[in-house]
């Protein structure tokens, strides 16, 4: 049976001593878009930045006097959301994306939350690609 996500279930009847290591989980999508798996873990990253620096960093800033936290945030930041619009113009073609959705997904980066938006709508439960 294969899954959406590439995961194929196999039974193997009587190879084995014991008869409960009869399922096997085979992942049949290793590498096959490697890019894809860090845009996705970008993504995340990028969005749990942007909300650490926009919700913790800056108000500690103005309202506590500490800018600590924007110093050590706003440099993995920035890296991250550079990492984030380059992939995402690396695999538009792959995920075959149009135009609206390509914007879609480089304006989801500078919202709060769109990088979460990005990834639920157009990375999660993706059909194989080949």
């Amino acid at each position: 049976m294969l899954f959406s996500n590439g995961l194929k279930t196999y039974e193997k009847k009587g190879q084995f001593k014991n008869k409960k290591a009869k399922y096997f989980l085979i992942n049949t999508n290793t590498n096959k878009l490697p890019m894809l798996n860090l845009f996705k873990i970008t993504s995340i990253l990028e969005g749990v930045s942007y909300l650490l620096l926009l919700f913790v960093g800056v108000p500690l800033k103005y309202l506590g006097q500490n800018d600590i936290l924007v110093k050590l945030l706003g440099m993995p930041h920035g890296l991250l959301f550079m990492a984030y619009i380059v992939i995402a113009l690396l695999i538009r073609s792959k995920m075959n994306w149009d135009l609206k959705t390509t914007l879609i997904v480089l304006v989801a980066s500078i919202l709060p939350f769109g990088t979460f938006y990005t990834h639920k709508k157009y990375l999660t439960n993706q059909p194989k690609i080949n």
